[in-house]
């Protein structure tokens, strides 16, 4: 009789164990998947993070460039516009309109980067690219100022301070008596993202 109940008992007893240690197996293999999962969604945000802040600055960089060419002093004219005033005029500007719409096209296509920027990082931790993006507004908000003005015209502008200031700010300057202030300013909000953007690379890589 003892030993029917040792032999009943050591049977219950085994099924248990194996029942608890097959437990213990797929609560590990779940643990397993889980930390499988969380280091391949760490991956896959790395990579997503990598990508767009190099694309970031790629765009960044052509933005910079394009502005540089808007900003450019040497135009052409025809024989017939350089010979009229009001044609010169108006060459001048078409010319220079267009070499904003090329700026503007990159500086489209880092607002749209903007957007994912803000979804994977928050707005909070894209300033520097807003600075970027606002000064691009300024600089054409700038421009249409100008040319409404007639301040194309070195007669127009003749003594004006808020005219000089516009035409460094399309044109650049040359002299040390008076900074390119606009300029400066794009540099160092060029800068500052570069800065935010390597960490981001480094950290990811």
């Amino acid at each position: 009789m003892l030993t029917k109940l040792y032999l009943q008992y050591v049977a219950c007893f085994s099924k248990n164990f194996f029942q608890f240690i097959n437990t213990g197996i797929v609560g590990i293999g779940v643990w397993i998947a889980y930390q499988g999962l969380t280091t391949w969604k760490k991956q896959i945000k790395g990579q997503d993070e990598y990508k767009l802040a190099a694309e970031i600055m790629e765009n960044a960089y052509d933005l910079e460039e394009r502005l540089r060419y808007a900003r450019g002093r040497l135009y052409s004219y025809t024989s017939e516009e350089a010979g009229n005033k009001d044609k010169q005029s108006n060459a001048h500007y078409q010319q220079h309109a267009e070499r904003i719409n090329l700026m503007l096209e990159a500086n489209n296509k880092l607002r749209v980067l903007k957007l994912r920027a803000d979804a994977l990082w928050g707005r909070a931790n894209t300033n520097d690219l807003d600075e970027v993006l606002r000064l691009i507004k300024q600089f054409v908000s700038r421009f249409e100022i100008f040319y409404q003005a007639g301040w194309d015209d070195p007669q127009n502008r003749k003594g004006d301070q808020v005219a000089d200031d516009m035409w460094i700010t399309l044109h650049g300057s040359f002299s040390k008596n008076k900074p390119d202030i606009f300029w400066n300013n794009f540099s160092d909000a060029i800068e500052k993202l570069e800065d935010k953007m390597r960490k981001k690379i480094a950290f990811d890589h």
